[in-house]
């Protein structure tokens, strides 16, 4: 069981730089939230970005960062089949009458 944090000596010279900045209290960890995010705005893909966090697996880098891949859902929406919704509703009106 680890007792010591990684970067505890790191947080105070951290949280002394926000403030002598100006800007508000953050996480350290935040950094790396916002720099897979700005990777994967800059177009990068999620591969590259599960090697630059050095996650395990794919999986977990699209569970934390998949709904931030511009245009995923519409190309998602795009792939499903097109159905004429006037036939569809004839359809269903046979299957439940």
């Amino acid at each position: 069981m680890r007792t010591t944090r990684p970067f505890g000596p790191h947080i105070a010279g951290f949280k002394n730089a926000l403030t002598k900045a100006g800007l508000r209290q953050i996480r350290f960890h935040d950094l790396r939230h916002t720099f897979a995010s700005l990777l994967i705005q800059d177009g990068q893909s999620l591969a590259y970005v599960q090697d630059q966090l050095g996650h395990s697996s794919i999986k977990l880098t699209v569970d934390v960062y998949g709904h931030l891949v511009p245009g995923a859902n519409r190309e998602a929406v795009n792939r499903l089949p097109t159905v004429d919704s006037e036939t569809e509703c004839e359809e269903s009106d046979a299957r439940v009458g």
